[in-house]
C-alpha cells in the first residue's frame, strides 16, 4: 500500500486541477497556484520538479476520477445495457454542468506539440 500525498502536494494539485480546467494549462503561471495554494516555491519543486510534471499529475487525477466514476457503473450495473445507460447518464451530467470547458485531456492535446510527454500522457488515456 502506497503513502498518503502529502496536505501541501494535495493542496497544489487540487489548486491546479481547478485552474487549469478552468483557464487552460499554459495560462496559468506556477505563481499563482504557488499563491492559492498557500504554499511555497520550495514545496512545489519538492512535489512538482516542474510545472509540464504537475499537468502530467492533473491529468492522471482526472484519469482516475473517471475510470472509478466508470468502474463504481460498471459494478453497479445489473446488465450491459443498464451499463452503457449509467455511463451515459454520468457523461451527460458532466457536460450539464455550468463550469463545463469540455473535455480535460482534448484541451490538453490543444495545448502540447505530439512529442511533448503531456500530449502522450493524453494518448495513454485515450
Amino acid at each position: 500500500m502506497g503513502s498518503r500525498p502529502s496536505e501541501a502536494r494535495s493542496r497544489l494539485l487540487g489548486t491546479a486541477s481547478r485552474i487549469f480546467y478552468a483557464e487552460g494549462l499554459h495560462s496559468v503561471p506556477v505563481d499563482r497556484i504557488i499563491t492559492e495554494a498557500d504554499t511555497t516555491r520550495a514545496t512545489f519543486y519538492r512535489h512538482f520538479p516542474s510545472k509540464e510534471d504537475l499537468v502530467i499529475s492533473y491529468l492522471g487525477a482526472a484519469d482516475r476520477a473517471l475510470r472509478d466514476r466508470f468502474a463504481a457503473t460498471l459494478a453497479s450495473s445489473e446488465s450491459a445495457e443498464d451499463a452503457v445507460r449509467g455511463i451515459t447518464a454520468d457523461i451527460a451530467a458532466d457536460i450539464r454542468r455550468k463550469d463545463f470547458r469540455g473535455c480535460a485531456f482534448l484541451n490538453a492535446a490543444a495545448e502540447y506539440s505530439d512529442r511533448d510527454p503531456v500530449h502522450r500522457t493524453v494518448l495513454e488515456h485515450r
